[in-house]
């Protein structure tokens, strides 16, 4: 037979916890889904616009200094085109393209220095043919053929 207490105790302590997730989400969806996309001085941390409820059209992400942190395009809600990731020093970290909100294309990853990290080609979000990966003097460290299987 179990003990009671016990039970009682582990649901109170699950009740809390629930209740803490479902303040966090609350939380998160106000923040990012309310339009409150500024920082605290009124620079944007997003800037992008909604067709009948789906994120459409050029959509920038901002660092609080101002910068950009990444930039695509959003058709019916869905990733397509190119898509570009850079660090808070304006460095390109990566470039890649999607289509119908699956990686299709070329992509291409940048060390901080400048130089390329890595490149190769995704058909529907897998890895295809031949990526090269280089050290981060440029040179290049290995070239992995994949099948798209992986």
């Amino acid at each position: 037979m179990t003990d009671r207490s016990l039970v009682k105790n582990n649901l109170r302590y699950h009740k809390i916890i629930m209740v803490f997730v479902v303040l966090i989400y609350i939380w998160v969806q106000y923040e990012f889904s309310s339009g409150n996309w500024t920082y605290n001085d009124g620079t944007p941390k997003i800037v992008g616009e909604q067709v009948n409820g789906r994120d459409e059209g050029t959509w920038t992400w901002y660092y609080e200094n101002g910068k950009m942190q990444m930039q695509g395009t959003f058709h019916k809600g869905k990733r397509n085109g190119s898509w570009i990731i850079w660090d808070s020093k304006e460095n390109k970290i990566s470039e890649s393209s999607y289509e119908n909100d699956k990686l299709n294309g070329k992509f291409t990853h940048w060390y901080p220095n400048g130089k390329m990290k890595s490149n190769g080609y995704y058909r529907d979000d897998r890895l295809i043919g031949n990526v090269t990966y280089y050290n981060d003097d440029g040179s290049i460290r290995e070239i992995k053929n994949y099948s798209g299987d992986e």
